[in-house]
């Protein structure tokens, strides 16, 4: 007897082909966006523990001098680039003319500028901390501080203090920048000390008719310079990854230390949308206050602030105001003093 052997069905057919294709495709994409979020969630991470690793060294610097904290350093600053100030910057100085001669500035710069031969002898004090010959610049401040003998001039700080102490030897990469680019702070304070009355006052910065006064987000550039960033919350200036390192409470009117201090640090669009931190800031749109329950944070003692838990931060008490604005996007923000601030998020 024959047999009829019955062809058996290879191969797909056309729409389980697709079929296969359209899942495969759903599963691949899936994997990338969950890839993409955990990718991004391992950033945000990783500027948490670069500023954690920030603040270590800020606390090994501490303990060698005091208990107190880097604030500020001598250098002679030119006009901001894109701002104008008051008071204007002091002209070269001239030997036994009185006059505000110490602008005083940050002494954590985060990042950068690179240490260069600018060619400008005033400039290249403040990174160098030595020339020789000395400039004016130093030779006045010698002849201010320990009489007319130029053989004996006084040195200037370097241009970071966590650098030229040796309290990191680098700062972190930031992972939202690109390979080998570092954190930078961009939070820039400005001030003028008068050796002749041991007095100092916040210089304003006026950036396209935007008063900041004592504080102003900016980017460190070489030679001592800080070009202000206009809108720090547009996607071209964002700050992402960056940090702002605030000196609070200085220990003299020299404000060359400071008992404490606060650290924003920036994490990435969503972060500047969604931060719990962003609802206690300023609305940098509208001038308005995100969360109207927050609307007094922080409250800082002069010259910071007022003073007053019951008012909330005013443009005439810049640090106070400016704090508040630069909370919008903060991944977190990090200090040793006025710390019961810092823990409001987690008590409302």
């Amino acid at each position: 007897m024959r047999l009829k052997l019955k062809r058996s069905q290879t191969g797909f057919t056309m729409i389980e082909l697709l079929v296969v294709i359209v899942i495969l495709s759903l599963l691949i994409s899936i994997s990338l966006v969950t890839y993409g979020k955990a990718k991004q969630r391992a950033r945000l991470n990783r500027i948490k523990s670069n500023v954690a690793e920030i603040t270590l060294a800020l606390d090994d610097y501490a303990r060698d001098h005091g208990g107190l904290y880097p604030a500020f350093t001598d250098y002679h600053n030119v006009e901001p680039v894109g701002a104008d100030t008051d008071p204007q910057p002091p002209g070269d100085p001239v030997f036994g003319v009185p006059q505000i001669l110490k602008r005083r500035g940050n002494a954590i710069i985060g990042g950068g500028p690179p240490l260069t031969d600018t060619g400008n002898p005033l400039q290249d004090d403040f990174y160098q901390d030595l020339l020789d010959p000395p400039s004016n610049f130093r030779v006045l401040l010698s002849n201010l501080d320990r009489g007319p003998d130029p053989n004996l001039p006084r040195p200037m700080n370097p241009v970071d203090a966590l650098i030229s102490g040796g309290y990191l030897d680098a700062y972190p990469i930031n992972p939202m920048r690109g390979p080998g680019i570092p954190m930078v702070n961009i939070a820039h304070f400005l001030y003028d000390y008068d050796a002749g009355t041991n007095d100092y006052r916040f210089v304003n910065i006026n950036v396209n008719g935007d008063i900041r006064i004592g504080l102003t987000p900016a980017l460190p550039r070489p030679g001592g310079l800080y070009q202000p960033i206009e809108n720090i919350y547009i996607d071209l200036t964002y700050p992402q990854g960056d940090f702002a390192y605030i000196p609070l409470s200085l220990s003299s009117e020299q404000g060359t230390n400071a008992n404490g201090f606060w650290i924003i640090s920036y994490g990435d669009e969503t972060t500047l949308e969604n931060s719990d931190w962003t609802k206690l800031s300023i609305d940098p749109f509208t001038g308005n206050v995100r969360d109207p329950r927050y609307a007094n944070w922080p409250n800082l003692q002069p010259p910071y602030g007022d003073g007053n838990p019951d008012t909330p931060p005013n443009p005439n008490y810049g640090i106070e105001f400016m704090i508040k604005r630069m909370a919008y996007g903060a991944l977190e923000i990090r200090g040793n003093i006025f710390e019961d601030q810092l823990k409001i998020l987690e008590t409302n």
